[in-house]
């Protein structure tokens, strides 16, 4: 981490190129940082970056991603607490273009497979867009150290490392019945079901 921003430092009110200094691995207390594409000017794609979380941290357990469709589950939960806490943090670096912008792909009402958030055996991944900041097209280099000092860690913190495993268990519970019906549905050449005591038009 203090490589990283020091870095910052050094670029501050640079040329907006300089922020490809920053492309690489850094290690925080609990995880690592990856920078893995650093756009070229404020006002193209957002930067790419990623977040290795080690499994052991989080309660998620191992059980949980044995499945395909258990390790979905466990997915699209932590990708909509992440994007919460994104949403809380409204503190934000601002400047020109996408300056300041830290998004997730936030999944819709639909639970399918997706990218943001991927497990190995021992680590949680998370995929983030990071726009960093600038000024016309000189860099902010205090703004850019409030998201990785500050901000990240915060949404972090708040999502992965105070997850509710409880709530997130009743979710593999939800989708363990989910998978049952469908299993059931396919067993027997059946296109769907109508659960006891529901009102039909």
């Amino acid at each position: 981490m203090k490589k990283l921003l020091q870095i910052f430092k050094e670029i501050d009110g640079k040329g907006y190129p300089n922020y490809k200094r920053i492309q690489g691995i850094f290690k925080w207390p609990h995880y690592e940082v990856a920078v893995n594409y650093v756009q070229g000017d404020p006002f193209a794609s957002p930067s790419k970056i990623c977040l290795h979380i080690p499994l052991k941290n989080t309660g998620v357990k191992e059980e949980w991603l044995r499945d395909k469709y258990r390790e979905i589950c466990c997915k699209d939960y932590i990708t909509r607490l992440i994007h919460k806490s994104l949403k809380e943090e409204e503190e934000r670096a601002k400047g020109s273009g996408k300056s300041g912008m830290i998004l997730i792909d936030y999944p819709g009402q639909e639970v399918i497979n997706r990218t943001s958030v991927t497990f190995s055996a021992s680590m949680i991944t998370v995929s983030l867009s990071v726009g960093l900041p600038a000024k016309g097209r000189r860099i902010l280099g205090k703004q850019a150290e409030l998201i990785f000092k500050t901000l990240l860690p915060t949404v972090v913190e708040k999502s992965i490392f105070q997850m509710n495993i409880k709530e997130l268990e009743m979710a593999i519970i939800l989708t363990d019945q989910q998978q049952a019906v469908r299993s059931y549905l396919k067993e027997h050449e059946l296109v769907s079901f109508v659960a006891n005591g529901s009102i039909l038009p």
